[in-house]
């Protein structure tokens, strides 16, 4: 996703391709078009013959369009300068107000931003500043509020933009999604999806943890228990907040790890979730404490739940020739072991070998999967 224009100096349409983008041309150039047209449109519509009606056929909605239908794929995403960046930027500002400019520009924003260079030359023209500034002024507006989620997910993987979203009281401004747009699954899927950027970092994990995060990720998992591709962003999130102290503490203490286990239970076809939640489980249980307190160093572990090895199990089982599932099922183990050495649970345990060894010999086939042999190496030390 991505951004930025003036009366006088060339536009994003009317510079040459060579000067104004580079890249992006795996899909034939229609990548290309499709931002020339949306920015074009939001130019024109930021000046007063746009107001007036003269805004590309079809209006804002075919530029949508035109940009949602492009492949998701950072390769053919092309780069745009930070001057001309800058230019679209400063029309969004301007009609900030406006919900339907701003719709387009954050559809255009996210797809941008997909690209690292994109989303470097965002953080010169302080997207993220307007992009907060879009949730405040449209609140009661959900596509708009899981569009600006998307844009900041997608911006936050560039440093600077972190720093920008987390100054700005980025956190706050998305639990506020989180709390009016409950109900709206795709509006949850987009903030969770940004939520499990956020705490990627050291700083972000503190800003979630103030906000009481771990009662919130469990409460969207409750309202949407059947939604997979919610789910696994949440998964996601809870397997992040899990490496705070503060926040394992809490999701243990409000049912985590149990949460996790039933997302399992009920959705043990998707491999996806099966792999995030292992490594929820992994995080959730490592270094924790008899009365759910947190990670420590030389702290008594808490009994082995007999539910979060037989889940992870069964992911052995059902997904052996996934290695993601492999590594992160088999990290799992791994921790359960260390946590709670020579558990009768795990010692003699034929069937959970059986599964460790076709999961390291299906992380050998094809592309070997290193990662999932050390995994499983590990796992089998119990």
């Amino acid at each position: 996703m991505g951004c930025c224009e003036s009366r006088h100096d060339p536009s994003l349409l009317q510079a040459s391709r060579s000067d104004a983008f580079r890249g992006g041309v795996e899909d034939g150039g229609s990548s290309i078009q499709a931002v020339e047209r949306a920015a074009e449109a939001l130019r024109l519509y930021g000046s007063q013959a746009g107001k007036k009606g003269a805004t590309p056929a079809g209006g804002l909605r075919d530029v949508r369009l035109a940009l949602l239908a492009l492949p998701r794929d950072p390769k053919s995403v092309p780069e745009v300068p930070q001057l001309e960046m800058s230019k679209t930027v400063e029309v969004l500002r301007n009609e900030a107000d406006a919900a339907d400019v701003m719709l387009t520009g954050l559809v255009l924003m996210r797809y941008l931003a997909q690209r690292p260079t994109n989303q470097k030359n965002m953080s010169e023209c302080n997207c993220v500043s307007l992009v907060l500034r879009s949730l405040h002024l449209h609140e009661s507006n959900p596509t708009l509020q899981g569009v600006a989620c998307d844009t900041l997910g997608n911006l936050l993987q560039e440093q600077a933009n972190t720093v920008q979203f987390l100054r700005l009281g980025g956190v706050d401004a998305v639990m506020a999604v989180i709390s009016s747009n409950m109900s709206h699954t795709r509006v949850m899927e987009a903030a969770c999806f940004l939520l499990g950027n956020v705490a990627s970092s050291e700083e972000g994990l503190k800003h979630i943890a103030e906000n009481g995060g771990a009662a919130v990720a469990l409460k969207v998992v409750k309202a949407h228990e059947q939604d997979a591709e919610l789910l696994r962003e949440i998964l996601f999130l809870i397997s992040n907040m899990a490496q705070s102290p503060a926040l394992q503490a809490e999701l243990l203490n409000v049912g985590g790890v149990n949460t996790v286990i039933s997302v399992m239970d009920n959705h043990g076809t998707s491999p996806e979730i099966m792999a995030m939640g292992c490594s929820a489980l992994d995080n959730l249980l490592g270094a924790s404490d008899p009365g759910g307190g947190g990670g420590g160093a030389g702290k008594q572990a808490a009994p082995l739940p007999r539910a979060a090895l037989e889940v992870c199990l069964r992911a052995l089982k059902m997904h052996g020739s996934d290695p993601a599932v492999v590594r992160r099922g088999a990290g799992a183990v791994a921790t359960m072991g260390a946590i709670q050495p020579r558990s009768p649970l795990l010692v003699g345990n034929t069937e959970l070998i059986e599964a460790l060894v076709n999961g390291g010999k299906g992380a050998m086939t094809g592309k070997a999967d290193a990662q999932a042999l050390v995994q499983v190496s590990s796992s089998l030390a119990f």
